[in-house]
């Protein structure tokens, strides 16, 4: 599996994406809100009025078809490219119930009685 930061040929995609790999190497929690800076800067297609102080509601709904029912009883969000990484950290998303979201094959499983949504990243 390439483990590559993918290049841009724009300073502000270069940051997120060397932000957000350095968030996903990292062990520890993160909050998403780590990444709100670096995502409005790179002025995307998708979030254009990312900067606006107004609610962007085609971002909002590309981003919640994006995610699973279960998304409001979610506490916490934990990433992981195969099912031993969520096992070693003590996850154990064989048990849970699986999930999916409107838009996206991306494999989910929750756990309702923590509320902890595991979503597998390439």
């Amino acid at each position: 599996m390439d483990r590559a930061t993918p290049v841009a040929h724009n300073e502000e995609i270069e940051l997120y994406i060397r932000t957000y790999y350095s968030l996903l190497r990292s062990s520890g929690p993160i909050r998403v809100r780590s990444l709100e800076d670096t995502h409005a800067a790179m002025n995307s297609n998708l979030h254009y009025q990312a900067t606006q102080p107004d609610l962007d509601m085609s971002a909002l709904s590309y981003a919640a078809l994006r995610l699973p029912d279960c998304i409001p009883e979610t506490s916490l969000l934990v990433l992981g490219q195969m099912e031993e990484v969520f096992n070693r950290e003590g996850y154990k998303v064989q048990k849970w119930k699986p999930v999916r979201a409107p838009a996206r094959r991306r494999k989910f499983y929750f756990d309702a009685k923590r509320g902890t949504l595991a979503a597998f990243v390439a």
